[in-house]
């Protein structure tokens, strides 16, 4: 294995390690976010570890409750769009370490599949968020909407998803090259 694959396949593997921590952090997050909310609709107690959740979350909090509403709805909005992103990376980096080498069709195609993802999931959590605030929460004038960064991400991977195509293009065109000689 060559200097520059070995690179490829430790960022791979941080990025597999990176995918599923996250994965697992926007979870904790969606589910603190459902806490809260009961909390707002009235459930009196839940106890994590011994410590009230409830009264945790709710301590020192002087948002209007409408904006409590909206604020949990949204932040479990985003928390699902995040963890469906981290799944498809997550995947993505698995099924490229066990390949040993991004250069492979079903490599391209995946990380294609996760560039159009990456670009399409920030559009739906802020429609989402907008949907949400415009039907149930109207008062609500400003807020915070999900970072639209990520879609740079999304046309690096459809980038970089060409640039695999062609390396396994490479990779099959020295193969047929040593069965022919």
């Amino acid at each position: 294995m060559s200097k520059n694959l070995k690179a490829i396949q430790i960022l791979a593997k941080i990025g597999k390690i990176i995918s599923k921590v996250t994965f697992i952090v926007t979870v904790v997050c969606g589910i603190i976010c459902l806490a809260y909310l009961s909390a707002l609709l009235g459930v009196q107690e839940l106890r994590v570890g011994g410590t009230d959740l409830i009264a945790w979350l709710t301590k020192g909090n002087d948002m209007s409750l409408e904006a409590q509403y909206f604020a949990c709805v949204s932040g479990v909005i985003v928390c699902i769009g995040q963890a469906v992103l981290c799944k498809f990376s997550y995947r993505y980096f698995k099924n490229e370490l066990s390949a040993g080498t991004p250069f492979t069709n079903e490599g391209a195609t995946e990380i294609l599949r996760l560039g159009i993802i990456t670009l399409v999931i920030p559009c739906v959590i802020v429609i989402a968020q907008e949907v949400a605030r415009n039907v149930w929460f109207p008062g609500i004038l400003e807020f915070a909407t999900e970072d639209m960064t990520e879609m740079g991400y999304g046309v690096m991977f459809i980038l970089c998803s060409v640039f695999f195509r062609y390396g396994a293009e490479l990779e099959n065109g020295k193969q047929l090259d040593k069965g022919e000689g």
